[in-house]
């Protein structure tokens, strides 16, 4: 099989990243970068191109299209930018593996496309993203265990929670664990 990238930056490259800090990296983009000048057309579309329904929506007072493209922050301040900052993710995760996943398959159907190891933990889109358009899912983890007590039910509770997300079988591609006496 394929694996179709390695620990990607799903949760943007900022300290502390959240499930929306892709969008916050793509907002740092020059106007002209393709992924930019997508979300700016996502939002025009989101908002039947009327900045004025956007300005409302995201309590801003923007002249125009050209001066939110201009931006290198759009800080969610409310519900419905959080909510349109998700459906624009969704959107990039629903690009990124069903392109790969189509070229792989066209060049090689008979392989298994073995998703794109994700460091750990990526956020909910990118899970359910992936286990659309992959056979199995990839991660790598790198937990911290307490080997006294050998309690291993938030570990067991994480790799569930992202076999709900994707619904398909999981593959720890790199695995090491580090003790509480580690440092």
């Amino acid at each position: 099989g394929y694996f179709l990238d390695n620990e990607l930056e799903w949760f943007g490259r900022t300290a502390g990243g959240s499930e929306n800090g892709l969008f916050i990296e793509i907002m740092k983009l020059p106007e002209n970068h393709s992924a930019k000048r997508a979300l700016i057309e996502f939002l025009k579309k989101c908002y039947n191109n009327k900045i004025s329904s956007f300005n409302k929506a995201w309590q801003l007072k923007c002249a125009n299209w050209s001066q939110v493209a201009a931006f290198k922050q759009l800080p969610a301040c409310n519900s419905r930018a959080r909510l349109d900052q998700r459906k624009f993710l969704e959107i990039v995760g629903e690009k990124y593996f069903g392109t790969l996943a189509a070229a792989i398959r066209k060049a090689d159907p008979n392989h298994l496309l073995l998703g794109s190891r994700f460091a750990g933990n990526a956020p909910e889109w990118a899970w359910r993203s992936a286990g659309k358009h992959c056979d199995v899912i990839s991660f790598n983890m790198y937990p911290w265990l307490d080997l006294e007590t050998g309690n291993t039910d938030e570990l067991r509770q994480r790799i569930w929670h992202f076999y709900r997300l994707a619904k398909r079988p999981m593959m720890i591609t790199e695995w090491s664990f580090l003790g509480l006496d580690a440092g």
